[in-house]
């Protein structure tokens, strides 16, 4: 479900534009204040940060409610058109489809499967290379 939340940037409101430049000695906050935007990725590492003790360091409890509020409303409107989705008759929503076309050659192309002769020959091979190099020695 997250997957589809990357890449999305979000606007930051003024009353918290104005908030965080109280905060402005942070650099990530500093780049919020110029830029106005957050991405979704940077709102799940501020959150993370703050958890962790710099709440006050990266724009306290204002700050932290706006982007888990923000975090949360968008998780949850995608899960809902999802749900709606599946009760709608689409089948399986939750799941991205795939094709599975030549699957054997993308996984391990070096691996594919050969006759038991190739072995064969090549254990004479070596056999007789470790031959010539006992005749030599």
């Amino acid at each position: 479900m997250n997957k589809d939340l990357y890449g999305k940037y979000y606007k930051i409101p003024l009353h918290i534009l104005k908030h965080l430049q109280s905060c402005s000695g942070e650099q990530t906050i500093g780049n919020l204040l110029s830029s106005g935007n957050i991405s979704y990725s940077l709102i799940k590492k501020c959150i993370h940060r703050m958890e962790n003790g710099e709440k006050e360091s990266l724009g306290g409890d204002t700050f932290y409610n706006w982007l888990k509020q923000t975090l949360s409303s968008d998780r949850n409107s995608l899960e809902l058109s999802k749900n709606a989705k599946s009760e709608s008759g689409v089948s399986n929503a939750h799941n991205q489809t795939h094709t599975k076309d030549n699957l054997n050659n993308m996984n391990r192309p070096g691996k594919s499967h050969h006759s038991h002769n190739a072995d064969i020959k090549i254990t004479e091979s070596l056999k007789r290379i470790n031959e010539l190099i006992l005749k030599i020695i």
